[in-house]
């Protein structure tokens, strides 16, 4: 294939998907009992619509302008009108007491279709339902029904973009087993055979009072793709995994404890941070929120990296959430009585005390928290590139902006490097088609210099491994130029010298003639040009104005030394000459190079004769009588 094709196709690609990581469907959350947020503000709005109860899992999502569409509880489908969904009931293969009951994925190409899977109490069942949003008027409703994909599974259910920018992965994990399951989701449908990755531990508990109970907890893909965290319930940790989302493998095992002074606690939600720096972990049994730097280097330094954030044993901590706003929200429960309040991380990227939990930390207003939050397909929470930079003085530069690529993202990549994003390439548009091929670039840092003073939409995609940004500025561009005229004849007889000196500006540059004087003396032979650039001090964008000095060949005409048939006045005259003649004559008015600009015929007696249209200058008034010529100056004042 042509590799201009080629190239054509990978921009394309890359510019859909961006556009997709730039959505809002994590926006409404509904959760608990009766609970809901909307993340457009920031504090979120407490809502007080929701018809749901959730003890555990439950997903929500909106349009991509944040607007919401349904939610759920594994069981049960809420359009937003807050009613059952149409065929959105009894859905067999959920259950709200499953830790990750729930998770919706959009069809990337069709986007009024939506996977909605579902886990019921463990050992587990996954299925999926198909949503029709085109469907009922806009309202939704659903078209398969609890298709079943696996079943003997824990309560962990997960999801992230797939490295091709258009396929998800779903991942869950067997029961009594060290088996991975990632299904991949395409435009053309779900791939029921699961890519199986045997690591890591046995996911149950021995001896065995309750399977069901074993089976609970969280499972977390971070921002980046490039990690997975699970909590094991009974036994106290957390475990890290790396995580191929070109290929679905999960490798590379990390068993980190959870135990503080008040003896293991009961692992039940885990988060990355945006940054994918940090992972946190909630122990439910004794109150305890834990957090590890993934920056420490080995294994035995990222588990001597714990920090206790929250050693109280008053309230259950439970699901930890990444948001929209870059904090993480935590379930706070006890079965009586029951909380209105989520804890909230205020700065996860930041190590220890410093990222800031509160455990009082969003108000529910009467709505009350169990131990969910809603679960969104950890991509929709990538860390975006930050802006590109420019520099532009226009006192300094004329219209030349320089601009700067943002470097890798990540807090420290010198000892963090698995947790950055990589630039492959870049691309430049500059919103200034008039420039022609100038108007994109493929330099990190590159110049441009537009072709006038306006508002410009600067867009640069940056290419990753797996993703690509798109970022944008408004940049305003400014062109100070001088309001220049000139001072001089530029109609002149031949062999005549003529002065033109420029105005408006500081200093000058002429054409044709040697010197930066703000005048120049000439004396053409022929009609010749000059061009005349002037600058003003503090700005560099300078004017430039062409003038033509026409040369003629003028006629000789003499003064008569005695008039006696008439008299003219004033002289010199600005508007008007008074003509008193004892005859008719015949008059013509020429300028000083011979060119005739009127002519009358004058009655005998006194006449007014305008003349505010001449130019200031000399002119001649050239009487003609059945007698005799004769010829006399005058001289036109300016107005």
């Amino acid at each position: 294939m042509n590799k201009i094709i080629l190239k054509f196709l990978f921009l394309y690609v890359y510019i859909l998907f961006s556009k997709a990581y730039s959505q809002k469907e994590n926006y409404q959350w509904y959760f608990g009992n009766k609970a809901a947020l909307n993340f457009a503000t920031n504090p979120p709005g407490i809502l007080n619509n929701s018809a749901m109860l959730a003890a555990e899992g439950c997903a929500s999502v909106a349009d991509s302008a944040g607007n919401l569409l349904f939610y759920t509880n594994g069981v049960n489908i809420w359009n937003k009108q807050h009613q059952i969904m149409a065929n959105g009931n009894a859905l067999y293969s959920g259950n709200p007491d499953a830790s990750q009951s729930s998770i919706i994925i959009q069809n990337f190409i069709n986007p009024n279709i939506y996977y909605l899977f579902t886990l019921n109490n463990g050992p587990s069942t996954l299925a999926y339902s198909l949503i029709d949003m085109s469907l009922a008027a806009g309202f939704g409703s659903v078209t398969v029904k609890s298709f079943t994909l696996a079943s003997g599974l824990t309560e962990k259910l997960s999801a992230t973009r797939h490295c091709n920018g258009t396929d998800s992965w779903i991942l869950t994990h067997l029961y009594n087993s060290n088996n991975f399951l990632a299904f991949q989701l395409s435009a053309t449908g779900i791939n029921t055979t699961a890519v199986i990755s045997s690591v890591g531990s046995v996911y149950n508990y021995t001896p065995q009072p309750n399977a069901s109970v074993n089976t609970v907890g969280c499972m977390k893909i971070s921002p980046d793709a490039k990690r997975i965290a699970i909590t094991k319930f009974y036994t106290g940790g957390i475990e890290l995994f790396d995580f191929d989302n070109s290929t679905g493998i999960v490798s590379n095992p990390i068993l980190i404890g959870m135990t503080y002074n008040f003896g293991i606690a009961q692992a039940y939600g885990c988060e990355f941070s945006p940054d994918a720096t940090k992972v946190y972990a909630s122990g439910s049994s004794n109150g305890t929120l834990f957090q590890w730097d993934l920056c420490a280097g080995t294994s035995s330094a990222i588990a001597a990296s714990v920090y206790a954030l929250s050693p109280t044993i008053n309230i259950n901590k439970f699901t930890l959430q990444l948001a929209p706003n870059g904090k993480i929200y935590l379930a706070r429960s006890l079965p009586s009585p029951a909380q209105n309040q989520l804890g909230v991380i205020n700065n996860p990227n930041d190590a220890g005390a410093a990222c800031n939990y509160v455990d009082i930390g969003q108000g529910l207003g009467t709505a009350t928290c169990g131990a969910g939050l809603p679960n969104f397909s950890c991509d929709l929470f990538r860390m975006k590139s930050a802006n590109f930079t420019y520099t532009y003085n226009p006192l300094i530069s004329c219209a030349t902006v320089s601009f700067s690529a943002p470097g890798p993202i990540a807090i420290n990549p010198m000892a963090c490097t698995a947790s950055s994003y990589s630039v492959l390439n870049q691309s430049w548009i500059f919103g200034d088609p008039t420039s022609g091929t100038a108007n994109t670039s493929t330099l990190a840092n590159p110049q441009h210099t537009f072709t006038s003073a306006g508002i410009y939409k600067i867009k640069l995609l940056l290419y990753y491994s797996c993703h690509c940004d798109t970022l944008t500025q408004m940049i305003i561009v400014t062109k100070t130029q001088p309001n220049i005229g000139l001072i001089g004849r530029l109609n002149i007889c031949s062999g005549q010298t003529t002065t033109l000196t420029g105005t408006g500006g500081i200093y000058y540059q002429w054409s044709n003639v040697i010197g930066s004087s703000a005048s120049i003396v000439v004396t053409p032979s022929v009609s010749s040009t000059y061009t005349l650039t002037a600058f003003v001090s503090g700005t560099p964008c300078p004017t430039t104005k062409i003038y033509t000095v026409n040369v003629s060949a003028c006629l000789d005409i003499k003064n008569t030394s005695e008039i006696t048939d008439f008299k003219i006045y004033p002289n010199p005259a600005n508007s008007f000459l008074v003509l008193e003649t004892e005859q008719s004559i015949d008059l013509k008015i020429y300028n000083e190079i011979g060119q005739l600009v009127n002519e009358f015929v004058l009655l005998h007696g006194e006449q007014k004769i305008d003349i505010s249209r001449l130019n200031p200058g000399i002119y001649f008034l050239l009487f003609s009588t059945s007698k005799s010529i004769q010829t006399l100056r005058f001289l036109k004042l300016p107005d």
